[in-house]
């Protein structure tokens, strides 16, 4: 969590901009929303044109008017004016953020104890405060922003759970709020809390509540790389981004990532970024002036209707349909058992060929979540071949660690297989990808730690099970 101070709008200066690059034009909806003041020249228009993917955000400027600019897919918060310059956003979950340009407006940073917990604290301008909940990638660095989060892109950090208190202790109230992307839903369910403690809220393609269609974007099904890709419109065009993203990331930036999926891993697991009780909340925020905004092709959290009214916040609304995962998303319905039974004897019978042309290994594999390999369970498999074969090693490459919750299991699995090949078998063991962790509901974050207990289990458990100083405990291993 991060708090800044952000000049009234209309006093912060900023440099001239040039047109948005990427813009393809298209028809441009407007509903006047109130936002930020209660004047006419504060209040923003919610502008729908054909921008493509992506979150990013930016600033206004028309003659002496400097206004933010919120830029989600190609959703755009702006005045009715025409708009211009849009700069990246990465963000990061959590976090408190302001929009100030590097050019004209200096910043100070200072660690503060606030409930409890180390606030990294930058403050900038001189107006009234505007807190922003950002999304959930991580600490990116600084561009026209910089953001930190308590569990987010610093190690010893902890959740931004005591946001109430942090506002507070720092004597915020009546704060204008915005909240993207998982941020969006922190900020709704806060609100819902407390409803008196916001003064306006908008919040951009928010989290939160289950899309009655399709998925909210798996950000642990990917590496970081692809999902921040996944939140830019045009990742190749933005020169910032290799800065904030390069093709190899320092060990700073790995850490900072990693820690931020941790993060959010704990915050929104399962069920997978939404509160089942949120849609059952909202009407706690009738009295108070919330915007919502969709991008139409947004890859994180997609629009369900720019053409709804927008600026309700019901759960219909709130509620965006998500993009699914094609290939965790395959039905069984499109499965042909005939086809697949007759696949899995085929296999095994190759393999058993393949010992008699005098093959010295036969190795099996398997993938969870995927219609890519049909191996599921390739024990099965080995405990077969360990009875119909009789020379061949019977190698597994491998059992995925991470997925499996008793240890205990797979050794007793492995043994027997052991002893009925009469000590042919070698077994190896891998990690996995993001896909076996989805498909297990085992947390991605905690891979490697899960595999390091497992391996540790495994042979601690192979020595001390083992029947006998004989084949069954003195299998290869494959590490």
């Amino acid at each position: 969590m991060k708090l800044f101070r952000l000049s009234r709008i209309d006093q912060v200066p900023i440099a001239t901009a040039t047109p948005i690059e990427g813009w393809t034009g298209g028809e441009v909806s407007r509903t006047r929303q109130p936002l930020l003041g209660d004047g006419d020249s504060e209040w923003f228009s919610s502008s729908v044109v054909n921008f493509g993917k992506g979150a990013t955000t930016g600033w206004h400027r028309h003659a002496t008017d400097q206004l933010l600019v919120i830029v989600h897919g190609n959703g755009i918060v702006a005045n009715e004016h025409e708009s211009h310059q849009v700069s990246p956003c990465p963000a990061s979950l959590d976090s408190l953020r302001v929009f100030m340009t590097t050019l004209s407006v200096a910043w100070t940073e200072e660690t503060l104890r606030v409930a409890g917990v180390d606030l990294h604290l930058v403050k900038g301008g001189s107006g009234e405060p505007l807190l922003i909940l950002n999304d959930e990638v991580g600490h990116m660095g600084q561009l026209r922003y910089q953001n930190t989060a308590p569990g987010l892109g610093y190690e010893h950090a902890r959740p931004g759970r005591l946001v109430f208190d942090a506002l507070d202790e720092l004597g915020l109230s009546q704060v204008n709020t915005i909240g993207c992307s998982l941020g969006g839903w922190l900020a709704a369910e806060m609100a819902t809390m407390n409803p008196a403690q916001f003064r306006k809220l908008a919040l951009v393609g928010p989290m939160g509540v289950l899309p009655p269609d399709g998925y909210i974007y798996d950000v642990f099904l990917e590496v970081v790389r692809t999902c921040i890709s996944t939140a830019f419109l045009n990742p190749e065009g933005t020169p910032e981004f290799q800065e904030l993203c390069p093709e190899e990331a320092t060990a700073e930036q790995s850490m900072a990532w990693e820690v931020a999926r941790e993060e959010a891993c704990r915050l929104g697991w399962k069920p997978y970024m939404y509160y089942p009780g949120l849609p059952h909340l909202l009407g706690r925020l009738k009295d108070l002036p919330t915007m919502v905004v969709w991008g139409r092709e947004d890859g994180i959290v997609p629009d369900i209707s720019l053409s709804a009214p927008t600026r309700t916040l019901v759960p219909a609304i709130f509620g965006a349909t998500g993009k699914p995962i094609m290939d965790l998303t395959v039905s069984n319905g499109i499965y042909d058992p005939k086809l697949g039974s007759e696949l899995y004897n085929r296999y095994l019978d190759e393999k058993m060929y393949a010992e008699e042309m005098g093959f010295d290994g036969l190795m099996l594999n398997e993938h969870h979540g995927t219609p890519f390999c049909m191996g599921g369970a390739m024990n099965v498999e080995a405990s077969i071949l360990a009875r119909m074969t009789n020379r061949a090693k019977i190698v597994l490459l491998g059992n995925i660690l991470p997925i499996w919750d008793d240890p205990l299991w797979l050794v007793e699995q492995l043994s027997m297989i052991d002893m009925i090949s009469k000590g042919r078998l070698v077994s190896g063991w891998v990690r996995g990808t993001g896909r076996e962790s989805v498909a297990h509901n085992s947390p991605p974050p905690y891979n490697w730690e899960r595999f390091q207990e497992a391996h540790e289990s495994l042979s601690r458990l192979g020595r001390r099970l083992a029947p006998s100083a004989g084949r069954a405990s003195t299998s290869s291993t494959v590490t």
